[in-house]
């Protein structure tokens, strides 16, 4: 001890773990040491109090436990919750709590785990962090007896680590469902985790492809609605590319929602992708995508396409939305047979054929009209409008279609 002190590591020689068990060979050791060393430990007390209470046997937990009875504190204000071992018997103590005749009055509280014990920290903490009781399971245990511990709560308890390493646990794939049905906030907890208010989970996950995890956020009552244009718009192609149609028609039902009666606007939309290329275009040029996926966008897109019906061909090339003409959108619907209809140019076989040759990317000619699974043939129209030409002896004049 003399050299212990003359190197001011007294404290060192005195840390309650090396002497749990051993009290008496302590305060010897106490008495033995230059008083120079023991003003090095001033809180040698609450030391000797601290391996007196570790030192006892841990609690048995009876088949029925009466709560007072964890908070029942000994002559130096120690109680059974302060001790690890009694947390590393949390799934019995749970169930004795719950054998009592009034379980619903004898069930743990927020406010009791929020309670600071002897260390100087919550209960919670020695739960969590030194006995390995998993905040989920304490949530679940809260929230079936109508109680629940916030973020906001667990940070002014100063207890952040819990809040990190749950968020670890929730935010896999595997086990965001044990956090969407566990938590007492699960769409505001996940917000403010993934955003802290710049954007919201659902956004985060659906912008990052994260289909299943959007699934279940919107099963947790996230609302699609809430979300911003852009986003819906690049969940959507996210959600496409990834063939999940729950998602996809949950998220054209937000953009529905968002733009209302600006149908051209949701038809760009619905033709729209981050990537520059249409999820219509994506599927027929690259076989991405999903049937159902395709057959529910397909489906909204009849819907909203009335405004074009009678629009003439160069209205389509003059009116822009969001950078696109409106003959891009068509193409990128899908909707080529609205453009090359035999009504449109009757009499005018050539200047179809030099109209189509605009069409970028070309392939899609070749897609939607090539005369398979009841689509336009192309070739069969243009023969058809050759021969009406030839026969009518009126040469190639501008038809209805060029006007």
């Amino acid at each position: 001890m003399q050299a212990a002190t003359q190197e001011e590591r007294a404290t060192d020689i005195f840390k309650p773990e090396f002497w749990v068990g051993r009290e008496d060979d302590m305060q010897k050791l106490w008495a033995a040491t230059p008083t120079a060393g023991q003003v090095q430990v001033p809180d040698f007390a609450k030391i000797s109090a601290e391996v007196r209470f570790k030192s006892k046997p841990k609690l048995i937990i009876p088949n029925k436990l009466d709560k007072a009875e964890l908070f029942a504190q000994d002559e130096d204000g120690f109680c059974p919750l302060d001790d690890v071992r009694t947390w590393k018997n949390w799934y019995i103590i749970r169930e004795a709590l719950q054998n009592v005749d009034n379980p619903d009055d004898n069930a743990l509280t927020k406010a009791e785990l929020l309670q600071i014990d002897a260390s100087g920290k919550p209960f919670l903490h020695t739960a969590h962090n030194e006995a390995r009781v998993f905040f989920d399971d304490v949530r679940t245990y809260l929230k079936e007896h109508g109680d629940a511990i916030t973020r906001e709560e667990l940070k002014a308890a100063g207890l952040s680590d819990i809040i990190s390493s749950f968020d670890n646990i929730f935010l896999g794939l595997k086990n965001i469902e044990v956090f969407a049905n566990y938590a007492a906030d699960p769409i505001a907890d996940l917000d403010a985790h993934i955003s802290d208010g710049q954007r919201t989970a659902l956004s985060y996950f659906a912008m990052d492809g994260m289909t299943k995890k959007v699934m279940v956020l919107l099963e947790a009552g996230a609302n699609p609605d809430t979300r911003d244009k852009d986003t819906n718009i690049n969940s959507l192609a996210h959600a496409f590319v990834s063939g999940n149609a729950y998602v996809i028609h949950d998220i054209i039902k937000a953009l529905e929602h968002q733009y209302q009666d600006d149908r051209l606007s949701l038809l760009d939309a619905l033709t729209a992708s981050r990537s520059g290329e249409s999820y219509l275009l994506q599927h027929s040029v690259y076989g991405l995508g999903s049937e159902a996926g395709l057959e529910i966008i397909e489906d909204a897109i009849e819907k909203v396409i009335d405004p074009i019906w009678d629009m003439s061909i160069e209205e389509m090339r003059e009116t822009e939305i969001n950078g696109r003409t409106l003959l891009q959108i068509v193409t990128a619907a899908g909707r080529l047979d609205l453009l090359f209809s035999p009504e449109r140019w009757e009499g005018n076989p050539r200047g179809m054929k030099e109209f189509s040759d605009t069409i970028r990317p070309n392939i899609e000619i070749q897609y939607q009209l090539s005369g398979k699974d009841g689509r336009p043939d192309f070739n069969a129209l243009l023969s058809a409008l050759n021969a009406s030409a030839i026969k009518s002896m009126t040469g190639y004049d501008d038809g209805p279609g060029m006007q």
